[in-house]
């Protein structure tokens, strides 16, 4: 955690090490390990807030910066500002298909079942072996889901430039944390949020606000973007 925190501090990019530091960071959250060792108290003297002896309460109680950034795991690179290009799936062909998949003779199955009642048992059919290939679920992936639910909490009792940071959670139209009721239910809480407040208070947020609430629906969504967002825009183009 503490390189963790001086990586959002100083605004490093360093993709390696990034996601090593979330595999790990993941890894002791989702532990069967009780209470947090001694190592914690140095990130405990960081982050005071909402410590509770474990290191799970360490993790919620970290800065909104610090969460938002583990739900999106520096999907953007800063260094170029640009999003990262999808990953293409390679192309087959049909002999390298063919080898993936089990094989097995070809039985006449009316056949095969009067043989079966006759004999009275199951012969096992000669089958190819093959590996099943494993593939490991994304570092930090299942951290994010999660604290993007906690970050749902937050939403009620979060202040303006909380919002502004919490806003960024849904801020791609891919690869979201939440899907289904749970992202319906934070874009509405979000929205209803945004629809308090003022013109003039959301102005210094407009960027973060436009852009995590690009893709938002419904008349929560339309209410807080005819009554708030679009004002602010005006009049932060008439300012420029």
């Amino acid at each position: 955690l503490v390189f963790f925190h001086c990586m959002v501090k100083m605004k490093c990019c360093d993709a390696a090490l990034f996601t090593k530091l979330v595999d790990r960071i993941e890894g002791k959250y989702f532990s069967m390990q009780l209470g947090a060792p001694m190592e914690h108290v140095t990130v405990n003297s960081i982050f005071p807030q909402h410590y509770g002896g474990t290191f799970q309460s360490l993790v919620l109680g970290l800065p909104v910066a610090h969460l938002v950034k583990l739900i999106l795991r520096d999907r953007v690179g800063r260094t170029t500002g640009k999003l990262r290009g999808e990953r293409t799936q390679p192309v087959l062909d049909d002999a390298t298909v063919k080898k993936r998949w089990k094989t097995l003779d070809p039985v006449e199955m009316e056949l095969w079942e009067r043989e079966q009642f006759e004999k009275g048992r199951i012969w096992v059919k000669r089958i190819r072996h093959v590996e099943a290939q494993v593939t490991r679920m994304q570092p930090g992936k299942k951290l994010a889901a999660t604290l993007a639910t906690y970050a749902l909490q937050l939403l009620p009792n979060a202040t303006n430039w909380m919002l502004a940071e919490l806003s960024q959670v849904t801020v791609f139209s891919s690869g979201r944390p939440l899907h289904g009721d749970m992202l319906d239910d934070f874009q509405e809480t979000l929205s209803r949020r945004v629809a308090q407040l003022d013109t003039h208070m959301v102005m210094p947020y407009i960027l973060a606000f436009t852009a995590g609430m690009r893709n938002y629906a419904g008349p929560e969504a339309c209410r807080a973007w005819h009554r708030i967002l679009l004002p602010a825009i005006v009049r932060v183009a008439r300012a420029a």
